[in-house]
């Protein structure tokens, strides 16, 4: 049964097949980004998979197009930005025309 990070990361991965189109993303760091969906692959931690610790999780990856907001100032216009469960948007606008 999905937990609802896995919920809200399925529908993105289902909502981002068009990779034309932008979407807006608002995180609770207060970075905002308008993006644009680029690869979706499987990671993993480091431990091997008989060990009770290992993960593994789905990420989406996506290029940033725009900055809406970002008070580290790390991030610049076409930068990849990686989604998963771990730090994923609390806000989430799918075809996004702002």
């Amino acid at each position: 049964m999905f937990n609802e990070k896995e919920k809200i990361l399925e529908n993105l991965y289902v909502e981002s097949t068009n990779r034309k189109q932008l979407i807006l993303m608002r995180f609770s760091d207060g970075r905002a980004f308008v993006v644009r969906p680029d690869t979706w692959f499987t990671d993993e931690n480091d431990y091997d998979e008989s060990d009770e610790r290992y993960e593994e999780w789905e990420c989406g990856v996506f290029e940033i197009i725009r900055i809406v907001s970002d008070p580290s100032g790390k991030w610049s216009q076409g930068d990849l930005v990686e989604i998963t469960y771990k730090d994923y948007p609390e806000e989430i606008i799918y075809d996004y025309k702002g």
